[in-house]
């Protein structure tokens, strides 16, 4: 059950935790859509988004994961299909 639940999650490395100065959402638009610009907007609807929580150490300069929710699963495949073929830089 519980995986079910997470199939219209997608998990973003290596963002920078000060990149963007608004909401994290608004943020991963501008990012990603690019990578999929004949998609009709209403299906970027992303539920929720939020950086891993887990602890951050002094030495540590690796950023935390983004974990973002798509309403719609062919949002997320898409994605995950066009990021395969061209990666995000």
């Amino acid at each position: 059950m519980a995986n079910r639940s997470r199939r219209n999650n997608l998990r973003l490395r290596g963002l920078p935790e000060t990149a963007g100065e608004g909401p994290l959402q608004d943020l991963l638009h501008t990012i990603l859509k690019p990578l999929l610009p004949d998609m009709p907007d209403h299906l970027w609807h992303i539920e929720r988004a939020h950086r891993a929580l887990r602890a951050r150490r002094a030495d540590q300069n690796s950023p935390r994961d983004v974990i973002m929710r798509f309403f719609y699963f062919q949002t997320k495949e898409a994605l995950l299909k066009k990021s395969r073929e061209t990666p995000i830089r």
